[in-house]
């Protein structure tokens, strides 16, 4: 039981510190328009629901004087479009599962869009999916997945191109359909605390060789509570494992 209680207690550390709020947890959030916020600090506030019926929207630069400084959206079930204004520095849009369109304002300093994905300005960093997609592949440019990217969405197959150097902890955070995962590199991401955690039986992933296969293996181990990894060469099945957890 106190071993349980760790875990959980690790994994909601590390929501907090993402900046989304914790199942449960009881927010009273002010309205703007079809907008529902919350004030980050004296200066910015962050945009949690959108609320409208608008299939496509535009973020607002500002709310009664205050910058949107963060968009991480918890629902907006009618979006299919969205354009960040110039302040936006974080964006977390996989939750929203008919969401498959992004722009940002050309003046926004701090993110840019590749292949319908929020990345950093540098092109370095995947920020967010949208979360209307059940099929990704991480773009060549990509060296980092930042935590909860792939948040609550519905993707069920992810493909990790060979550049990707770092696979932040709760990276694929509720991802409840999550099924396949291919790493097309010729080395196996550095894997955070609780990355990959699957709500299915098994995981399937795919590598090169099976020594990627055993690299993958000890990575995975003590990181995450994957119930069993199936990992193949090709369509040839190499290894299966059940992955421990270490608590401790």
């Amino acid at each position: 039981m106190k071993k349980k209680l760790l875990s959980v207690m690790m994994a909601l550390i590390l929501l907090v510190s993402s900046g989304l709020p914790v199942r449960g947890e009881v927010i009273h959030y002010k309205r703007y328009k079809d907008f529902k916020y919350e004030k980050t600090d004296d200066k910015s506030v962050t945009i949690r629901y959108y609320t409208g019926k608008k299939k496509q929207v535009s973020v607002p630069e500002k709310i009664r004087g205050l910058k949107v400084r963060y968009l991480h959206l918890i629902r907006a079930k009618s979006l299919k479009k969205i354009r960040l204004s110039r302040y936006v520095k974080d964006a977390l849009l996989s939750r929203n599962k008919n969401l498959r369109k992004v722009t940002i304002d050309k003046r926004n300093k701090y993110l840019c869009v590749k292949n319908n994905m929020i990345l950093n300005k540098k092109k370095t960093k995947l920020i967010s999916i949208l979360g209307g997609y059940e099929k990704i592949k991480i773009p060549k440019c990509v060296k980092r997945l930042k935590n909860c990217s792939f948040y609550w969405s519905k993707v069920k197959k992810v493909i990790i191109t060979k550049n990707v150097e770092v696979i932040e902890g709760e990276t694929f955070t509720d991802a409840r359909k999550l099924h396949e995962i291919v790493f097309e590199g010729n080395r196996i991401p550095k894997i955070g605390d609780h990355a990959i955690d699957s709500y299915l039986p098994e995981m399937k992933f795919y590598v090169k060789n099976e020594k990627l296969a055993d690299d993958l293996l000890k990575k995975l181990e003590g990181k995450t509570t994957l119930a069993t990894a199936l990992i193949y060469v090709g369509n040839k099945l190499v290894r299966v494992k059940k992955i421990e957890y270490d608590y401790t």
